[in-house]
């Protein structure tokens, strides 16, 4: 009889759902949350830390463009680290980074789980956060981190596919800034 160590079993991914294109999980995890939206719409992309000001969550910098929609949220299994699932991800990403940010850097765990993902199941000790935005073939593609205070970590991906390519430039934005304001400010 084959023992298995029970960190080693996944648990079965939701009905329907599927690993975004030319996206590899982290092994042994699982799909706890599933949306994909093939239409058009008007979609917000966050390349900023997450802030809330009295009762209204500002974020800084984003990218607004009609995209289709594939969000995944994975489970990982008990035995893996943060740090881990953030390498894993990044090997595949590349060198496409908009915008990265760790811990309280982030903003809000809170902020971040009910406010821009709508989903409570990733909040957790702010200190315990992770947040990556990028390009990957003309496609936007956001990936955030934690480790709730139970110890489980969970990767939540949104992939954004524009209708027409979108550039995540900051030095053009810089560029406009300078030109109406005569200064910028850096972070």
């Amino acid at each position: 009889m084959l023992l298995l160590a029970p960190a080693a079993i996944a648990a079965s991914d939701i009905a329907g759902a599927s690993d975004p294109a030319g996206i590899v999980r982290v092994p042994h995890s699982w799909i706890v949350v599933y949306e994909r939206d093939d239409d058009l719409r008007n979609r917000e992309f966050v390349v900023s830390r997450v802030d809330k000001t009295r009762r209204d969550v500002r974020v800084e910098r984003e990218v607004r463009t009609l995209a289709r929609l594939v969000s995944v949220t994975y489970e990982m299994p008990r035995n893996i680290r943060p740090e881990e699932v953030i390498n894993h991800y990044l090997n595949q990403f590349g060198a496409g980074e908009a915008f990265s940010c760790r811990g309280r850097a982030c903003g809000r765990s809170n902020d971040w789980a009910n406010h821009i993902f709508g989903q409570a199941i990733l909040y957790g000790p702010d200190i315990n956060q992770y947040y990556f935005a990028g390009e990957l073939d003309d496609q936007l593609l956001s990936l955030y981190v934690i480790q709730r205070g139970n110890k489980r970590v969970y990767a939540h991906l949104q992939v954004l596919t524009p209708e027409d390519p979108v550039a995540v430039d900051f030095n053009r934005e810089m560029v406009d800034q300078l030109s109406s304001t005569g200064f910028v400010t850096l972070e």
